[in-house]
């Protein structure tokens, strides 16, 4: 038998006490009084050859409850020799974690890494399973557990070093907490693999710098295994201390073309004074100096700055000792070029054009450059080879070559306006006049497919059934919908939208009950629409009369927008409305965005490609390190294709991506904020969160006392030898009781008698 803490056995020292007491002669509670006695002194009992002890066994159960209680507190347990020392056999799993955020590229803090993972190594028993894994943001696997285990036991060390050597610090963030959750499920399941007697036998060893900007808090996400330590492992860098800068540009408009710069210094650094200079296109620093700072240690600035004339790409920081996070890329918001096309053969005034209203609504945003253009039927008209850089909106009147190449323009991914801003032509009374009955001016006219064209004419002398013809075709090559019935509607005085699904996109900025009221827009005569067919369709506003007066159908890539009345004041009101400025530019903004993309990426982070996109170029690259184009082959991994992939960033700088469209952008990649923030974390934060950290062992024998204890305190914990010795405790200590209760009875009796 062995005992956990064998020092409490002391206390079995205790038994000396009962014995010492039965060995006492206790003083009769009766004594009887003699006259002849009074003038004597008091003679205690001595020490004589005639005491002795007569209750045996009240002696021994006392002395028994003292013993045992003394040996439970030492935590005995039963292990053979053969048990302990297997452990140098069996050997520990162990997983060597080493952080290659971007923290860790300081000066110096690399070797001393590499220099305390061969320590680790060296002091490994050569039968121990050694895995190698790195981490930033995600769990890098260098030498795997699976093939730790599969090693041979004479190659374990040899395999774990050559893996460490793979491994470079990054750009990316640390994620420490999620790291080691990993960590901890792989052992766990490798664990299970295994007989389940091989106990205290899994080891995590992290070998990084430690920074308080490293999250830790999702270990408090799962309970920590008893059969699994943690042993942390800080390197440090030859100089403590670091400063860096964060900016963004000013969002005020009365500050526009100026950027707000926060410089932090870091609590431990030795520098106060500083220098920012902004970069040009080719990383170049732009002269004069932009801000001379000092910025005492433990403390942040925020300085206001203006842009210079030229282009800018990012800011440099110098005067600082750490220089991995000192440059910062931005990408300047850029404005597109996008056209309106506007397709009607209005010859009336301005006011009964289409246009003349378009070009009052203010579109896009302020950097964008928007031009309305006007194009007739039968003139040429060139659309982008961006389909999201135009949005064409024509009249009723377009003819049928102009429906098929807005139809090929709304599959490739542009947007169409069409409105139908015409009245249908009065029709002859032939056909009324034969049935003894004749149309007025308000009545309803219908033109149907379905019925035969009638030779009468209108004012213009074109056939009823070639005006619905004509309207239908060009519906049916618009929508690939057919149009059953197109009727001119019967308008009293005015109609009035009755029904508005302010869920819309193009009506949701109008949801808030001071701009929803839609009362004061007036149509003096719009068309009512019969469709073959509803699915597909969707129809946000309606007439009061029920008729349909805002249709939207997706054609291809695109969408096909259908207003069944015009905006012109011969129409309606809706451009004389408050209404009309925000759905126009509702419509517009629609039409012309693309897919957004960040234009601020940090590195190390996976980022999604639109489909079609791909990276055309590196524009900048930050030259942080002279290892700097090796990481970037290493790191970049761009999946592109027709559905587009993931793009797994590396060195900070500058990316130009190139959409499917031909469209290209830029966009800055920069070190994450949390890795300049180089304090160092308090290991009990570790703890904090759930995690068993142990100390390091100096030597390797007291590595392997390490590893013995902590097999001997499982063994202990498993088979909890000292409850049964409680228990037995409490037996004894009841007969004790018991026998001298019947003791006491005894002497009674006998006293009484």
């Amino acid at each position: 038998m062995s005992m956990l803490t064998p020092l409490f056995a002391l206390a079995a020292l205790a038994v000396l006490g009962p014995i010492l007491l039965h060995l006492v002669r206790r003083k009769p509670k009766e004594t009887l009084s003699f006259s002849s006695l009074m003038f004597l002194e008091d003679s205690p009992p001595k020490w004589t050859q005639q005491s002795r002890i007569e209750q045996w066994l009240l002696l021994a159960l006392r002395s028994l409850v003292i013993a045992l209680l003394a040996l439970a507190f030492t935590r005995p347990y039963w292990a053979s020799a053969a048990k302990l020392t297997g452990s140098n056999e069996i050997g520990l799993k162990r997983i060597v974690l080493m952080d290659q955020s971007a923290s860790m590229r300081r000066a110096g803090i690399w070797d001393a890494a590499n220099a305390r993972v061969s320590d680790v190594l060296a002091n490994a028993n050569p039968a121990d399973v050694v895995a190698v894994y790195s981490f930033d943001q995600q769990l890098h696997p260098r030498l795997s557990l699976s093939a730790a285990v599969e090693t041979a036991i004479g190659n374990r060390k040899s395999a774990a070093g050559t893996a460490v050597r793979t491994i470079s610090p990054g750009w990316g963030e640390g994620d420490l907490g999620k790291a080691i959750n990993e960590c901890v499920d792989l052992l766990q399941r490798e664990q299970s693999d295994v007989d389940s007697g091989a106990i205290g036998d899994c080891e995590i060893v992290v070998v990084s710098d430690f920074v308080a900007g490293t999250p830790v808090e999702t270990l408090s996400e799962k309970e920590w295994p008893a059969r699994i330590s943690l042993r942390l492992e800080r390197v440090s860098p030859i100089q403590s201390g670091n400063a860096f800068f964060e900016m963004r540009a000013d969002e005020e408009s009365e500050n526009a073309g100026k950027w707000r710069v926060r410089v932090t210094n870091e609590p431990g650094s030795l520098r106060e004074r500083f220098r920012l200079n902004w970069l040009g296109e080719n990383g170049n620093r732009i002269e004069p100096i932009a801000l001379e700072c000092t910025v005492p240690a433990g403390q942040s600035m925020v300085y206001p700055l203006p842009a210079p004339d030229t282009a800018i790409r990012g800011m440099e920081l110098t005067g600082d000792d750490c220089v991995f996070d000192n440059r910062r890329f931005v990408v300047p918001a850029s404005g597109r070029t996008l056209r309106v096309l506007c397709l009607e053969d209005a010859d009336g005034g301005p006011e009964s054009t289409l246009r003349h209203f378009l070009e009052r609504v203010p579109l896009g945003s302020a950097e964008d450059s928007v031009v309305v253009l006007r194009v007739k039927s039968g003139e040429e008209w060139g659309v982008s080879a961006m389909p999201r850089d135009t949005w064409i909106v024509c009249s009723e009147t377009i003819s049928e070559r102009d429906a098929d190449r807005m139809h090929e323009f709304m599959k490739s991914g542009g947007h169409v306006l069409w409105v139908l801003d015409q009245p249908l032509k009065e029709i002859g009374r032939g056909e009324e006049r034969g049935r003894g009955k004749e149309i007025g001016r308000g009545e309803e006219r219908v033109l149907s497919t379905t019925e035969e064209a009638k030779p009468s004419l209108s004012e213009t002398g074109s056939s009823p059934g070639a005006v619905l013809q004509d309207i239908a075709s060009r519906f049916e090559k618009l929508s690939e919908c057919r149009l059953d019935v197109c009727t001119e509607a019967q308008v009293d005085q005015y109609s009035l939208l009755g029904r508005i699904d302010f869920k819309h996109p193009v009506f949701a900025p109008l949801v808030d009950s001071k701009f929803n009221d839609f009362s004061k827009v007036r149509y003096w005569r719009h068309r009512m629409l019969k469709l073959s067919e509803v699915d597909g369709w969707v129809i946000p506003a309606w007439f009061d009369s029920g008729s349909p007066a805002f249709l939207q159908r997706r054609i291809g890539d695109g969408e096909l927008t259908i207003l069944t009345a015009g905006w012109q004041p011969a129409e309606s009101q809706f451009a004389l409305s408050s209404k009309f400025v925000p759905i126009i530019s509702q419509l517009f903004s629609l039409a012309t965005t693309r897919e957004t993309i960040s234009t601020d990426w940090v590195a190390g982070r996976n980022y999604p490609l639109p489909g079609g996109s791909s990276v055309k170029r590196r524009n900048l690259l930050s030259s942080m390190g002279d290892d700097e184009e090796r990481s970037d082959k290493r790191f970049d991994n761009p999946s592109t294709g027709s559905d587009g992939g993931d793009f797994l960033t590396a060195s900070p700088g500058v990316l130009e991506l190139v959409d499917s469209d031909g469209a290209s952008r830029e966009v800055a990649i920069n070190i994450a904020s949390s890795e300049s923030r180089t304090a160092l974390m308090d290991y009990e934060e570790v703890s904090r969160y759930g995690a068993s950290v142990r100390e390091k062992p100096q030597t390797r024998e007291d590595e392997v006392h390490a590893e013995r204890l902590l097999m001997a305190t499982e063994l202990e914990s498993r088979q909890s030898l000292w409850w049964w010795l409680l228990a037995i405790v409490v037996v004894i200590a009841g007969c004790e009781s018991l026998l001298c209760i019947r003791k006491q009875g005894r002497t009674a009796e006998a006293v009484s008698a």
